[in-house]
């Protein structure tokens, strides 16, 4: 039900305007998921103002995805105008990130001289959520994938239709999380040179990674002690549910419709260093992945029984050759270690 506010625009055309404050706002989702007996888990919309210059912040109660309204983002609006929290004034821009909210609040306001403009990213905003997100989902569940150098949407396009193509392919119903995979093509860090797919039986679908056939061998022979495995640097892709992305991964998927393979194959890459430290993938090594992901889609039975392999696939960075090789096939060791391009993956 839309809600009325004509009572606080007409209070607002008597009230003093700021000369050079801005407020960002809108409707966004918070970073949890709700989920009601019997129903399917959902995000919460909130109607946020914050001021830039005092940093007051005034909200509305939650609602549901299907109950999002640009009145309620205005009523909030007016309400914190109005409030003796802001000093009773008008702010002398407003700065949305959505369009159609833009347009909506232009019309309103038309009267009242407050310059609406669309900008790309609310950071105060952004840091409010964010901040909020990681006191309830830890800080791993707040870092996403275009917070990584040089990752952008159109990047994590390519990379989600790579993984989707991969997840579909099934090869984890021809090779088994013994089977070691060395990748003979040049690596952005040496960490993601050898591999391991998971997922026989439908179970923990996705990729170990490994930096060398002896890391993987002493870890299947439990070589290594605790402290020493604590402290290592691991890369791995697994598959899971929405609810199990990162928050902004998440938003990614619903905002931008990425491909997905099933509703548990969303792709999560992620670099584990130690115990607490973690990063997302760059953009070279997220151009590795697709490639990686692109030729494991395209690997036959025919493929795995030579032992070594090449495919040419086509990458977001254009296109390239990925070699392959079953170590446990070939038996013998590699003619060279794989290589290591100029750009190495910055932890």
């Amino acid at each position: 039900m839309t809600r009325d506010v004509t009572d606080q625009l007409e209070r607002m055309k008597h009230t003093a305007q700021h000369p050079t404050d801005s407020w960002q706002g809108g409707i966004f989702r918070l970073p949890g998921w709700i989920s009601d007996k019997g129903e399917s888990p959902f995000r919460p919309l909130i109607a946020i103002w914050l001021s830039v210059q005092t940093g007051a912040t005034f909200t509305d109660e939650l609602m549901r995805p299907e109950d999002s309204d640009p009145a309620r983002a205005l009523d909030v609006l007016a309400n914190g105008v109005l409030s003796s929290r802001s000093g009773r004034y008008l702010p002398k821009r407003l700065e949305v990130s959505d369009r159609s909210l833009a347009e909506y609040l232009r019309d309103r306001l038309s009267g009242l001289e407050i310059e609406v403009a669309q900008v790309e990213r609310l950071e105060l905003v952004e840091e409010l959520l964010r901040r909020f997100g990681e006191s309830t989902s830890g800080a791993i569940g707040m870092c996403g994938a275009l917070d990584a150098p040089g990752v952008t949407v159109e990047r994590m396009k390519a990379y989600a239709e790579a993984a989707a193509d991969f997840y579909r392919s099934g090869l984890c119903n021809h090779l088994s999380a013994t089977d070691l995979v060395r990748v003979e093509s040049p690596v952005p860090d040496l960490d993601l040179a050898h591999f391991v797919v998971s997922g026989v039986g439908g179970r923990l679908h996705g990729l170990g990674f490994f930096s060398s056939g002896e890391e993987f061998e002493n870890l299947m022979e439990a070589n290594v002690p605790p402290d020493i495995l604590a402290q290592g640097t691991f890369w791995s892709l697994s598959y899971g549910t929405l609810m199990e992305l990162p928050l902004p991964d998440a938003d990614l998927w619903e905002d931008h419709g990425l491909s997905v393979a099933g509703p548990e194959a969303y792709p999560f890459l992620l670099c584990t260093v130690g115990e607490e430290s973690f990063s997302r993938p760059d953009a070279p090594t997220l151009a590795f992945a697709e490639g990686l992901l692109r030729a494991l889609a395209r690997t036959t039975e025919d493929d795995l029984d030579c032992g070594r392999w090449t495919k040419q696939v086509s990458t977001y960075d254009g296109n390239t050759e990925i070699t392959l090789a079953l170590p446990g096939i070939l038996g013998t060791p590699p003619l060279h270690s794989p290589d290591v391009s100029s750009t190495v993956h910055d932890r």
